[in-house]
């Protein structure tokens, strides 16, 4: 993707009086738009903005560029956020001692992770997400 095909689907986004600022060069590690405080920022893969250096430079380069220079720099409050992407479904599965295959859907897995919260005593939290899962579900089939 390039900046500005970026730059207009995260404008087409954001309200008419919001910016965010997005790092140059790391448009294939965008992966979406959070806010905290009601501030919006850009939120990248971290993973993916190593690899992305990598094609310039070694791993042990790219990982020491990128913490000082691009994770470690303070741009303004909408400086963007650099995210550690977990192995969620390998992790619930260790975690579980889980030995069947994990489910193959988005909505299996969905589903999975509801289960998961209720064995691990988040009740409040399963309910909501289950909540939140059926209205989508309604709305995709109507």
């Amino acid at each position: 993707m390039t900046k500005e095909e970026l730059t207009k689907i995260v404008e087409e986004s954001l309200g008419e009086d919001e910016n965010i600022l997005l790092a140059d060069g790391f448009e294939d590690a965008f992966i979406g738009i959070g806010r905290q405080f009601n501030t919006p920022f850009a939120i990248y893969d971290r993973e993916k903005c190593i690899d992305i250096l990598m094609e310039d430079m070694s791993n042990e380069e790219a990982e020491e560029y990128f913490e000082f220079n691009v994770q470690g720099a303070y741009v303004g409050e909408n400086t963007p956020v650099f995210v550690e992407m977990l192995k969620f479904n390998q992790e619930i599965k260790n975690q579980m001692k889980i030995t069947e295959p994990l489910p193959d859907t988005e909505q299996d897995l969905f589903y999975s992770a509801i289960n998961a919260l209720r064995i691990a005593g988040q009740e409040k939290l399963a309910d909501d997400f289950e909540d939140r899962m059926e209205n989508l579900l309604h709305k995709k089939s109507k």
